[in-house]
C-alpha cells in the first residue's frame, strides 16, 4: 500500500516545480520560467509574460492538487492499492488522448468522461481543504467560499473550475482568459467543449472589498514572489484590429478572425465601441447597430446585440449626427455638444466590452479610422482610448492599393504617445498583389525601424465587398454572365447621405444584373431600373435631386413606364408630400409625387423586423425611419404601395429574400422589355457566408495566427520601443 501511494502521489514534485517556477519568476528571468512550464503543462509558453506564468502556474497547481494529491488519496481509501492504480491508470490515460489529439477522438471522449467521473468528488474535496486551509497561509476563506460558488462552474471541465477558482479566492488573484497550446487553438475537444478558449475569469470582482489579514491577500496580492495572476479589471481575451485609414481593413480582418476563431470551436464576439456610419440594422430585440458588427457576429456564429457597438453616430449634415447608444436614439448634437457626451460614453463602451468579455471567450475589437487623428485623441473612446482604458494588445492594418502603406504604417505610431505605443504590438498589410519577394525587404525595414512584427500579408482578393461603412467605399457591381437572355442594367442614386446601400449587395449578386451609381441625368439613359435608396437626410438629399437635375428625369421615366424603386428615404421622396418637423425641420416640403403616399416624421424612431409577402413569396426584412407614410392608393407592395412602373417600400434587406428578389427582377425585365431570366439557384444567404469563409481562409492562410493567439492571450509584449518622434502626452 505505501509503495502503491509513494507511486500514484505527485503532490512532491508539483510543489518543487511550482516553488522552482516561483525563485524563476521572483528574479525576472523570464526565459528560465519558460523552460519549467511545460514541466507543470501543455501550455505554449512562447511569448508568455511574467503575468501569463504566473496564472498558469496557479490553475496547474490548483488542478493538479486535485489530481496528483487528493484524488488518489480518496480512490486509495475507497478501494485500496486497485483503486490506486485504477484511478493513476484514467488520470494517465485521460492526459494522453482525452483533450486534443484528433487521431484519438471517441477513444478520447471516452477518457475524458471517465476522468470527469473519477475526479468529480476529489475536486470538489480540495475545494473545500483550501477554503479550510486558506486561512493557515494568510488567505481568505471567505473570499475562497464565495469565489467558488459564484465562478466555480464557469469553465470547461466540470472539475478544474472549482479547484482553480478556491485558490483564486484564496490568494485574491483573478485566474482565466484564452490558452493556446503549440500556438493554436486545438480543433474538435472530445468533451465538446471549448477546447482551451473559455476558461471564465475567476476570483475577485473589482467591487469587492479587499480581503482580511495576510500579505497574500487582495488585489494585486503576491504569491511566493509572483506577480497577480488573470486579465485585470476586465474578463476575456481580446485584440483591437485598428487601420492607418478608414476602408484601410478593419472590418474585414475583424470579421476574418472571427470567423477563423469560431472554426476553432472558439466563443468569439466582435465589437466596436463607436461607430460612425450610415449603414446599420436591427437586432433581433431591436436595437440599431452598426451593419459591420452584423457581418461580424455572422462570422463569429452567434446574434449580434447592442453590446457589439454600444456607439453609433450617423450623420445628418457635414456637422450633425445622430447619437445612437445602445441601440437607441438620444438625439442629435454637432461636433462640439459632442464633447460633453464624451464620458458617458466611454462608460457605456467600456461597461458593453465587459459584458462581452465576460460571456465570450476571445472578443474581436475594431477601431475607427484611424489612431493617430491626434486632434481627437484627448476623450477617444474608440482606439487608443479603448486600448489603454482596457489593456488591448493593437494590430495596425494598413491597405497597400493605396500606395504608401509603409509610410502609413510608421506614421501611425510615430504620432502616437509612447503609453499609446506600448499597446502597439505588429501590422498587417491588406489587399496586396504583387510579388511578395518585392515587398520582403520593406517587411523586414519597417521591424527594424519599429521594433514590431508584420504579422501577415493578406493578398488582394475580388469578391469580398461585405457591408461597407463608408460610402466612399461604395462601388458598383458589373454584371456576371447571364443565366439566360440578356443582362439587366440597374442605376442606384448616389445620394450624398445615403443610408444602408447593402441593399444593394444582393442585386449585384445576380448573374446577370450590373449595379452602377448615378449622380447625374445621363447616368439614368439606359437603366432598366432606377433604385432610389435610404436616407439620412431625405429632405436635403430630395433638394440636392432637383437641383442635380435627377429628380425632372425621374419624373419622365415613371411617366414612361420604366421602373423605379424607392427603398425607405428613397421611398419618402416618391410621395406627394413631406412634413418634416424632426430631421431637417423644414415643415411641409413637395415630394416628386410619383406615389399616393403622404410622409409625415415622427419624433420616436421606428425600429423592426416585419414579415411579409409579395409576388407569393415570403419577405423578411428590417426597417430604420423617422418618417410614417400614409398610403392612399395604389396597389400594395410590402408596407408600402406601387403605382405603375414605380414601388415604394420602408423595408429594408427585402431583396435578400431570394425568391422575392427574382420574382420582383423578373418583372422589372417584362415593363424595360429587356430579355432578362434570374438565376434559379443563387442564395444570397449561401453567398454570404462564403464570402465569411473566405476571409477565414486568408486568415488561416496569411496571418501569423500563433502570434495573434499569443497577443489575444498575453497582451502587447513588454519593452517595445518608442518610435520617434512620439505624440505630446496627454495633459
Amino acid at each position: 500500500m505505501a509503495v502503491g501511494t509513494w507511486a500514484v502521489l505527485g503532490g512532491t514534485s508539483l510543489g518543487r516545480e511550482g516553488l522552482a517556477m516561483a525563485r524563476a519568476l521572483e528574479a525576472g528571468d523570464l526565459e528560465a520560467a519558460r523552460a519549467r512550464l511545460p514541466h507543470l503543462c501543455g501550455r505554449d509558453p512562447a511569448g508568455l509574460d511574467a503575468k501569463a506564468l504566473a496564472r498558469a502556474t496557479v490553475e496547474s497547481i490548483a488542478e493538479n492538487t486535485s489530481d496528483a494529491a487528493v484524488a488518489p488519496l480518496v480512490w486509495g481509501a475507497v478501494a485500496g492499492v486497485p483503486g490506486l492504480l485504477a484511478y493513476r491508470a484514467i488520470n494517465t490515460l485521460d492526459a494522453m488522448v482525452g483533450y486534443r489529439n484528433p487521431r484519438y477522438l471517441r477513444f478520447g471522449w471516452a477518457s475524458a468522461r471517465l476522468d470527469d467521473a473519477a475526479n468529480w468528488v476529489p475536486a470538489r474535496l480540495t475545494a473545500l481543504l483550501t477554503i479550510a486551509c486558506a486561512p493557515v497561509l494568510g488567505g481568505s476563506a471567505r473570499r475562497a467560499q464565495e469565489t467558488v460558488r459564484r465562478d466555480g462552474g464557469n469553465h470547461p471541465s466540470p472539475n478544474a473550475g472549482r479547484c482553480e477558482a478556491a485558490f483564486a479566492g484564496a490568494l485574491g488573484v483573478r485566474l482565466g482568459g484564452t490558452n493556446s497550446y503549440g500556438g493554436t487553438l486545438p480543433r474538435g475537444h472530445p468533451r465538446g467543449r471549448t477546447p482551451v478558449g473559455r476558461r471564465h475569469p475567476v476570483g475577485p470582482r473589482d467591487d469587492e472589498p479587499p480581503c482580511e489579514g495576510g500579505p497574500r491577500c487582495g488585489r494585486g496580492a503576491q504569491w511566493g514572489g509572483m506577480p497577480e495572476a488573470g486579465w485585470g479589471a476586465v474578463n476575456g481575451g481580446a485584440l483591437l484590429v485598428a487601420g492607418t485609414t478608414s476602408d484601410a481593413g478593419k472590418s474585414v480582418v475583424t470579421a476574418g478572425l472571427c470567423r477563423w476563431l469560431a472554426r476553432q470551436g472558439v466563443r468569439v464576439a466582435p465589437f466596436k465601441a463607436q461607430n460612425m456610419s450610415l449603414n446599420s440594422m436591427v437586432t433581433a430585440d431591436g436595437a440599431e447597430i452598426g451593419r459591420a458588427q452584423i457581418m461580424q457576429a455572422q462570422a463569429a456564429g452567434i446574434e449580434p446585440t447592442a453590446h457589439m457597438n454600444p456607439v453609433l453616430l450617423k450623420p445628418g449634415s457635414d456637422r450633425r449626427s445622430q447619437v445612437v447608444v445602445l441601440g437607441r436614439p438620444i438625439g442629435e448634437v454637432d461636433a462640439l455638444e459632442y464633447r460633453a457626451y464624451k464620458n458617458r460614453l466611454r462608460e457605456v463602451a467600456l461597461s458593453s466590452l465587459t459584458t462581452l468579455r465576460a460571456e465570450y471567450d476571445v472578443v474581436i475589437c475594431e477601431g475607427a479610422g484611424s489612431p493617430a487623428e491626434i486632434n481627437l485623441r484627448e476623450g477617444d473612446i474608440a482606439n487608443m482610448g479603448l486600448a489603454r482604458a482596457a489593456d488591448l494588445p493593437v494590430i495596425v492594418v494598413g491597405d497597400i492599393d493605396r500606395g504608401g502603406v509603409f509610410a502609413a504604417l510608421y506614421g501611425t505610431i510615430a504620432l502616437l504617445e509612447p503609453e499609446d505605443q506600448a499597446l502597439i504590438a505588429g501590422f498587417v498589410i491588406n489587399k496586396f498583389r504583387g510579388a511578395p519577394e518585392l515587398l520582403k525587404p520593406g517587411l523586414d525595414q519597417l521591424t527594424a525601424l519599429t521594433g514590431r512584427p508584420v504579422h501577415g500579408v493578406l493578398p488582394w482578393l475580388e469578391g469580398l465587398q461585405l457591408d461597407v461603412e463608408d460610402s466612399l467605399g461604395l462601388a458598383g457591381f458589373a454584371a456576371g454572365e447571364p443565366y439566360g437572355g440578356q443582362t439587366l442594367r440597374v442605376a442606384v442614386v448616389k445620394l450624398p447621405r445615403i443610408s444602408n446601400f447593402t441593399d444593394l449587395d444582393a442585386l449585384g449578386a445576380e448573374p446577370g444584373v450590373s449595379v452602377r451609381l448615378a449622380t447625374t441625368p445621363g447616368d439614368l439613359d439606359d437603366a432598366d431600373l432606377v433604385v432610389l435608396p435610404g436616407s439620412r437626410a431625405t429632405v436635403d438629399d430630395l433638394a440636392w435631386l432637383r437641383s442635380r437635375g435627377l429628380a425632372d428625369e425621374i419624373i419622365r421615366r415613371a411617366q414612361s413606364e420604366q421602373p423605379i424603386l424607392g427603398i425607405c428615404g428613397g421611398y419618402q421622396m416618391l410621395a406627394t408630400e413631406i412634413i418634416d418637423d424632426v430631421e431637417s425641420g423644414a415643415g411641409s416640403v413637395q415630394g416628386l409625387g410619383l406615389l399616393p403616399v403622404r410622409v409625415r416624421f415622427a419624433k420616436d424612431k421606428m425600429l423592426g423586423r416585419p414579415e411579409g409577402s409579395a409576388y407569393g413569396e415570403p419577405v423578411r426584412a428590417y426597417e430604420i425611419h423617422h418618417g410614417v407614410a400614409e398610403v392612399h392608393g395604389g396597389e400594395p407592395f410590402l408596407d408600402g404601395c406601387r403605382q405603375g412602373a414605380v414601388w415604394g417600400t420602408t423595408w429594408h434587406g427585402a431583396l435578400e429574400n431570394d425568391g422575392f428578389r427574382r420574382a420582383f427582377l423578373t418583372d422589372v425585365a417584362r415593363i424595360a422589355g429587356r430579355g432578362f431570366e434570374p438565376a434559379p439557384a443563387v442564395s444570397f444567404a449561401a453567398l454570404r457566408e462564403a464570402r465569411l469563409d473566405a476571409l477565414g481562409d486568408l486568415v488561416e492562410q496569411h496571418l501569423d495566427t500563433g502570434a495573434v493567439l499569443r497577443l489575444i492571450e498575453n497582451g502587447a509584449p513588454s519593452g517595445l520601443p518608442v518610435v520617434p518622434p512620439g505624440g505630446p502626452r496627454l495633459g
